[in-house]
Order: structure tokens, then C-alpha cells, then sequence
């Protein structure tokens, strides 16, 4: 359960006038690293209605270093990273905007909003907003911070993964038909929710082969692999990455047709049922009806690549 956490204020109406930033670092489950920063936009131009929200004047920011100077320390943070963010459409926007400012490359890595998590998670709110979410889960946080509303949007994201029992981000967003968004070289794709699973099965299976090799291995050459539990090695789309340049082909749920199941939890076989995730109780459910699917470790994974 590893991931990053964002939030942006802006000063004006533009995407591009970034004037703050939080960002919290989450592993294993647990907050690791906050870090915030005050950001003087390339237009010094602040509107009232910013001002009264986030309540940052061009006063706090005049002597500020502008994003351009901020960024060899910001990148490493999001470089290859899951990242998440709060109304995620909005804080990614101004990440591309501000580098599109001054011409920098932009980070490669994927992102979750957690309205959508949030919706999936606690059906029936009367809204999502992360007030209201922080208030129903407890936690206190002065909104319109930067660093504050990072660190409430992580908090409701490992709460809502704990609720859903799900052991990644990976499992969570399989489960709740979300595809997550992309930031990668020049271009973005954003995060989506799909109403069906075929749909979604379609998309992610279509995704993926886009970046497909012919460079094929037997082992795995048109077989169809599942992953369950987080993997060691690699994030779950590397792996998925993996086998798709291997001429295999990647899948977010056990099926009839799944031909192994990778599980990243060591000693799996030592799990008591109650411990099983959703994608091994299935699995053994289609092996006890005589469909053929193979449970193999990490390890043995590495062994096929």
C-alpha cells in the first residue's frame, strides 16, 4: 500500500499560477513524509476569491522560489510513483500547466482520485467532498492547506482500502472498475470509472497491448496472468507491462480462461481461507470445478520471465 499524495492552491483562475503544494509520501500503509511548499507563480497576480479561500497573498509568496527551482526537489517524489489526489482532475491539470509553463518534462507515473475511490468505498454519501469525507472518518485537518488536504486525501485513501480489504491500489481500483489515469511524456490519460466490468476489462486489456512487443516467450506467449497480493519485485503495472511485451496477455480478474494466477504474498499456501484474497478463493473455487489454473509465487513468475 505505497503511494503519493498531492494537493495544489492556485492564485488566480490559471491553471499554471501554482502558489502552494503539499505532498505526503505513504508506504506499507503508514505516512512516512510530508513535505510543503509555498510557490511564488511566474505572474505575480492573486484574485480575491483564491485569496479567500486558501487565504495566500502575493505577500507570502514574493520571495518564494517559483516552480521552475522547486522541481529537481518535487520530481523525484512522483517519478514512477501511484499518486493521488483529491478532485484529482484538477490538481493533475495544474502539474501539467505549471511545467508547460517553463518548458519542463513532464514525470511519468499513475493517478487515483479519490472522489472515485471514495464513491466506490462509502455508497450513499450526500457528497464527496473531502470535508465532508474527513469529518465522517475523523480527521482533522484545515482545508485549503496544501499540506493539510495531502495528508486528509491519504488518510481517506488508506481508510478506504482497509474498509474494502483490498491490499493495493492495484486490487481496489480491479474491484471497483476503476482505470487509473497517466501522466507520461508530453500527454496525460485521465482516471476513469467504467458502469460495467466488461468495459473496464476491455479498456485495461486494450491499454496494455498498446505498448505490446513481439517479443514473445514461450512460457507465457498468449496466456492470460492474474496477479493477486503486492509484488516484491515490481509494481503491478510493470508486471502487467511485463507480460504484455512477452506476448502473454494481462487480466484484472480470475476467469475460466486465466492461466496463472501470481501471487505476491509470500507463503500463500500457509493461509488459513479467511486470509485468502478475492482473487485466490476464486481460483481455487475454478480449480476444484477441474478448470486448469496455476497459483505460482513471485518467484516462479521471475523464473518465466
Amino acid at each position: 500500500m505505497n503511494f503519493v499524495a498531492i494537493d495544489f492552491e492556485t492564485a488566480n483562475s490559471k491553471r499554471s499560477s501554482a502558489c502552494a503544494m503539499g505532498l505526503v509520501v505513504v508506504k506499507n500503509g503508514q505516512i512516512t513524509d510530508i513535505k510543503s511548499w509555498l510557490i511564488r507563480p511566474k505572474m505575480l497576480k492573486f484574485d480575491n476569491i483564491n485569496v479567500y479561500i486558501h487565504g495566500i497573498t502575493a505577500k507570502d509568496v514574493k520571495d518564494k522560489p517559483q516552480f521552475n527551482e522547486l522541481w529537481k526537489d518535487i520530481r523525484p517524489y512522483l517519478e514512477n510513483q501511484t499518486v493521488i489526489a483529491h478532485n484529482a482532475s484538477f490538481d493533475m491539470s495544474v502539474l501539467r500547466h505549471v511545467l508547460d509553463e517553463y518548458n519542463l518534462p513532464y514525470p511519468t507515473f499513475n493517478y487515483l482520485c479519490t472522489i472515485a475511490a471514495a464513491k466506490s468505498t462509502w455508497q450513499g454519501q450526500s457528497n464527496n467532498k473531502l470535508d465532508t469525507l474527513a469529518n465522517m472518518l475523523g480527521i482533522n485537518f484545515k482545508h485549503h492547506d496544501a499540506c493539510d488536504d495531502a495528508i486528509a486525501c491519504a488518510k481517506v485513501l488508506i481508510e478506504a482500502l482497509k474498509t474494502t480489504s483490498s491490499n493495493s491500489i492495484e486490487e481496489f481500483c480491479s474491484s471497483f472498475k476503476i482505470k487509473l489515469g497517466r501522466i507520461y511524456g508530453s500527454s496525460y490519460e485521465p482516471c476513469k470509472q467504467y458502469k460495467s466490468k466488461a468495459s473496464f476489462e476491455k479498456t485495461m486489456l486494450n491499454s496494455i497491448k498498446s505498448s505490446n512487443t513481439t517479443n514473445n516467450n514461450p512460457a507465457l506467449h498468449n496466456k492470460k496472468v492474474i496477479f493477486t497480493g503486492p509484488l516484491r519485485s515490481m509494481s503491478r503495472t510493470q508486471a502487467n507491462q511485463k507480460v504484455a511485451s512477452l506476448g502473454g496477455i494481462s487480466g484484472y480478474g480470475v476467469t475460466k480462461d486465466t492461466n496463472y494466477l501470481v501471487v505476491g504474498i509470500r507463503d500463500y499456501k500457509t493461509l488459513s481461507k479467511d486470509q485468502l484474497t478475492t482473487k485466490l478463493k476464486k481460483a481455487y473455487s475454478y480449480i476444484e470445478r477441474g478448470v486448469k489454473i496455476k497459483i505460482i509465487s513471485e518467484d516462479d513468475f521471475l523464473k518465466m520471465l
